[in-house]
């Protein structure tokens, strides 16, 4: 994991409100880095965690590996789908899953079509880099089932999916992934190792 820059918690969440209010239907982005870490924490908190405050804020360029063990998101959606199938330890490693999706012809069968117009898109030069960029944070309790991964897909599972079918399917050779990263930090080794990766 290459940092490219220290930023801040309010960098992130003003680009995350940003991107939500380019959708149909948005709500106007805030004025402000306070405003939006407000907006962020009180009405989008599958966007946050209670320690984002005090974590280290960075965004990096992920190598293959990185990204391919990021933990993928579960719900009720990605079980149905069969993208998240408890098959066995690191289940929800973002690999793990490409794999399923494609054994499974998931972007024929499935019913949502964000990901099939990603895909589209990334064939076209679409890049997970700058206002496409993703966000992924410390694991946590996703760590349980799937010990292999460090750090949560927190925000682009829609794009992240896709690429990396692409690249399974050898139609597109990996580029670096740019990332929002924040670090959980503490008193605990497994933090201070984190920190040690992350520089």
């Amino acid at each position: 994991m290459v940092n490219n820059n220290q930023v801040s918690l309010g960098s992130f969440a003003a680009w995350y409100l940003k991107r939500e209010s380019a959708k149909p239907g948005g709500d106007p982005a805030p004025a402000t880095d306070e405003e939006a870490i407000h907006i962020l924490e009180t009405a989008h908190s599958g966007k946050w965690r209670r320690w984002f405050p005090h974590a280290q804020w960075s965004i990096a360029l992920l190598a293959q590996r990185e990204f391919e063990q990021l933990v993928f998101l579960e719900n009720s959606w990605t079980k149905r789908e069969g993208l998240t199938v408890d098959d066995g330890p690191d289940y929800r490693l973002l690999q793990r899953v490409a794999t399923k999706a494609i054994d499974s012809s998931y972007l024929r069968t499935t019913s949502d079509p964000r990901h099939r117009v990603y895909y589209r898109q990334l064939v076209d030069g679409y890049r997970l880099r700058g206002r496409n960029r993703i966000a992924v944070c410390t694991a946590e309790n996703e760590r349980v089932r799937n010990p292999s991964g460090t750090y949560y897909l927190l925000d682009g599972a829609g794009r992240s999916l896709p690429y990396i079918i692409l690249i399974l399917e050898r139609r597109l050779a990996y580029e670096p992934v740019e990332a929002f990263v924040a670090t959980k930090v503490g008193r605990r080794r497994g933090s201070r190792e984190l920190r040690a990766h992350c520089r």
